[in-house]
């Protein structure tokens, strides 16, 4: 619309005004809760309203590849438990990256 008053300005024909319409709001607010309101009409709460604000932000990724990847990797943590292997570097995460980065004698 703005792109098209612009056009329109440069043109010398006339402006279309602005009528913005909102569709309602989504708000994830912690793990699987969250709050809705679709069409000013439309209450949702908790779990229902978290899986329709993860539906619109996986919808809004650019592409589909990446979509695809950010919805498996959002099915795959609700099936599966956390990994806890990743919990030992919180401490000291910098531990593997230097370590890696050590010469160490006797390598060829």
């Amino acid at each position: 619309m703005l792109a098209d008053n612009v056009i329109a300005a440069l043109r010398g024909r006339p402006l279309k005004e602005y009528q913005h319409k909102n569709l309602g709001a989504v708000v994830g607010i912690g793990l699987r809760k969250g709050v809705a309101i679709l069409f000013n009409r439309i209450k949702l709460k908790d779990r229902p309203a978290w899986w329709l604000h993860r539906l619109y932000r996986g919808i809004r990724v650019p592409t589909l590849n990446r979509r695809i990847r950010v919805f498996v990797d959002w099915i795959l943590a609700s099936v599966l438990k956390r990994e806890s292997v990743g919990l030992i570097e919180l401490e000291h995460p910098r531990g593997p990256f230097t370590e890696a980065a050590t010469p160490s004698h006797g390598r060829t």
